[in-house]
């Protein structure tokens, strides 16, 4: 009996330096695929204004000389594009004239709305190339560009935001005392811009 244990060992050794030279050794490759499906969208596609905030100008003293305020709140503008096309969007704006709150037929003559260039990110970190911001806007009753991700830009969604003291009135004087208001419309353009 002793001499089968060893023989038997080296008959599992055997079969083991056996198995061992079957081995070949090959390189391969293998695949990963992922389909990416653009959002479908209403009557525009997907490409969407999420978010525009009110500009906020508060309460001034009558002044007798022409005067430049600041907004009270900086301007948020948030734009996505999940079509998935890489066509391209602009946001655009236009003000009607500020006219008082309990009057209409009384305008803020002279007054001149600008907006300067703000900054861009992406609050859900889009590997997307930066849509651009325009730089100092005067709205008035024609569309201006704000914020606009050309062709392959500002796919996902962007934030445009203009700190307070890039949002500014100017109102000369000789106006009447009261509240104006005016309204904003904003347009998302949703096709290529050069």
């Amino acid at each position: 009996m002793k001499l089968v244990k060893p023989l038997a060992t080296l008959g599992m050794a055997s079969a083991i330096l056996l198995s061992a030279s079957n081995i070949a050794f090959a390189d391969t490759t293998s695949t990963a695929s992922f389909t990416l499906k653009a959002s479908e969208g209403g009557e525009s596609g997907a490409a969407t204004i999420d978010e525009i905030s009110a500009i906020e100008f508060g309460e001034k003293t009558l002044s007798d000389k022409e005067e430049t305020y600041t907004a009270i709140n900086p301007l948020l503008m948030k734009v996505s594009d999940t079509r998935g096309t890489g066509e391209g969007w602009a946001l655009n704006a236009k003000i009607t004239k500020f006219v008082k709150e309990n009057d209409t037929s009384v305008e803020l003559r002279g007054s001149v709305l600008t907006i300067a260039q703000g900054e861009v990110t992406s609050p859900s970190g889009s590997a997307s190339e930066k849509p651009t911001a325009a730089k100092n806007v005067v709205l008035n009753d024609e569309e201006h560009t704000l914020f606009a991700g050309r062709r392959d830009q500002g796919l996902g969604t962007w934030l445009n935001t203009v700190s307070a003291s890039g949002v500014t009135l100017k109102v000369p004087n000789g106006n009447k005392a009261g509240k104006y208001t005016a309204t904003i419309s904003y347009v998302l353009a949703a096709a290529p811009q050069s």
